[in-house]
C-alpha cells in the first residue's frame, strides 16, 4: 500500500514539474538590424525575437545599467526604436524582457555604429533671379537657398566689402528685395549668413542687368 501511495506521488510531482516546465515564460533568437544613422548621432535599431508562454502582451526594453527605455505590444514585433542612442563604447546593448514576468529576458550586444552628430550649421544653393528694373536703376531681386541647424530664424544679407544690407526671417524665403542697387561692376554679388552664426555664409554673383 504504501508503494502504491509513493508511486501517485511521484506521479503527481512528476505532472506538476512537467507543466511549470512547458509553461514557463521565454524569450529567445533575439536580434537587432542597424538603421540608418540620424542628424543628431543617434541611429535606428530593428529588434525581433521569438517567444513563448509570456502570459501577457507587452515586452519592456533596457539598455547598459537597467536602464528603461519604453514598453512595447508583442504585436508590434519586428520593431522598430527610433533614434536609438549610442552608449559611447565599442558595443551597444539591449535587454529585453516579457513584462512583469521575472527572469523572462535575453540580451544581446553588438557594434556600434559610427554616426556623427551633425549639428553645424550650412546654407546651400543659394540662387537668385533677377527683376525688373526700376526708374531710378535699381532693380527687383529674389533669393532663395536651403538651410539646416540655423540655430535661430533670421539671415542677414551683404553685399561686396561685408556692406550690410538687411536681415529678415527665414519664413520669407523665398524673398523678393526690391529697390536693389547695382554694384556699377559687371557682376553684382551678395552673401546671406545666418544670423549671428560665425562661418554660417554663402555668397553667389550674376551678371549684373543692364538698367
Amino acid at each position: 500500500m504504501k508503494k502504491t501511495i509513493y508511486f501517485l506521488l511521484f506521479l503527481a510531482l512528476t505532472s506538476c514539474l512537467t507543466e511549470s516546465l512547458l509553461d514557463d515564460c521565454s524569450i529567445n533568437d533575439l536580434e537587432v538590424s542597424v538603421g540608418e544613422c540620424n542628424a543628431d548621432g543617434t541611429y535606428n535599431l530593428t529588434l525581433n525575437f521569438a517567444y513563448e508562454n509570456p502570459g501577457n502582451d507587452y515586452f519592456e526594453v533596457y539598455v547598459r545599467d537597467d536602464v528603461f527605455i519604453d514598453y512595447y505590444e508583442l504585436s508590434e514585433l519586428p520593431l522598430t526604436i527610433e533614434n536609438f542612442e549610442m552608449s559611447g563604447l565599442e558595443y551597444d546593448y539591449i535587454r529585453v524582457c516579457i513584462n512583469d514576468v521575472a527572469d523572462c529576458c535575453q540580451a544581446m550586444e553588438w557594434e556600434s555604429p559610427e554616426c556623427d552628430i551633425d549639428d553645424d550649421c550650412s546654407i546651400s544653393d543659394l540662387e537668385v533671379a533677377v527683376g525688373e528694373c526700376n526708374a531710378d536703376g535699381t532693380y527687383n531681386l529674389t533669393l532663395n537657398f536651403d538651410y539646416e541647424n540655423p540655430g535661430n530664424d533670421y539671415f542677414e544679407v551683404f553685399i561686396r566689402d561685408d556692406v550690410f544690407i538687411d536681415y529678415y526671417e527665414l519664413s520669407e524665403l523665398p524673398l523678393t528685395i526690391e529697390n536693389f542697387e547695382m554694384s556699377g561692376l559687371e557682376y553684382d554679388y551678395i552673401e546671406v549668413c545666418i544670423n549671428d552664426v560665425a562661418d554660417c555664409c554663402q555668397a553667389i554673383e550674376w551678371e549684373s542687368p543692364d538698367c
